[in-house]
């Protein structure tokens, strides 16, 4: 019984230590462990003091190779939420760096703004992921703190829009009334 225990024990540590070796194994361990380790044991009636320091003799004096589906079950929810907040993260990361562009056009002494379609691209990108992501059954976590990020791009994407259609009606105005202005200039001298 106790090598079996043992054995259960040390096979899925092993398991799920190799598995979240691509994660921030630090993360991993502080966060998720500990939280599936507590939800789990909790359920089971055990009682874990996130706050002390967890040992191979703790795990086996709380029976948790016996809770084992339990504490795999509620490790996969987790690493699932996990994901999805690391996915929310990179998408915010990813528009530290995005700025329009406003550039000289040829050498006429104008400017146009570029970049606008990369930028209306990237917001239509990261709202259907963020709308995928609120789907899934583990964003209960972080659900707020998504559907704010969905609001934020929701708001991106009309503004751009937006300043968008002005920009082209206000210089497609501007250049019609100017082009007019110069034939009458011509004309009239």
């Amino acid at each position: 019984m106790a090598y079996s225990l043992t054995h259960s024990l040390t096979h899925w540590l092993t398991h799920s230590l190799t598995h979240s070796l691509a994660y921030s194994l630090t993360h991993w361990l502080t966060h998720s462990l500990m939280h599936i380790l507590t939800h789990s044991l909790s359920l089971a009636g055990k009682i874990i003091d996130p706050e002390e320091d967890l040992t191979l003799q703790g795990l086996l004096d709380l029976d948790a190779a016996g809770h084992i589906e339990q504490i795999q079950e509620i490790q996969v929810g987790a690493e699932k939420e996990y994901n999805l907040e690391r996915n929310l993260n990179a998408m915010k990361k990813e528009w530290e760096t995005i700025e329009y562009e406003v550039k000289a056009y040829r050498d006429t002494g104008t400017f146009i703004v570029g970049g606008i379609d990369d930028i209306i691209t990237l917001l239509d990108d990261h709202l259907v992921k963020t709308q995928t992501m609120r789907g899934s059954p583990f964003i209960k976590p972080i659900e707020g703190i998504t559907k704010a990020w969905e609001h934020k791009l929701k708001y991106a994407q009309v503004s751009t829009y937006s300043l968008t259609h002005l920009l082209t009606h206000l210089l497609s105005h501007l250049l019609t009334h100017l082009l007019t202005h110069l034939l009458r200039l011509c004309l009239m001298s």
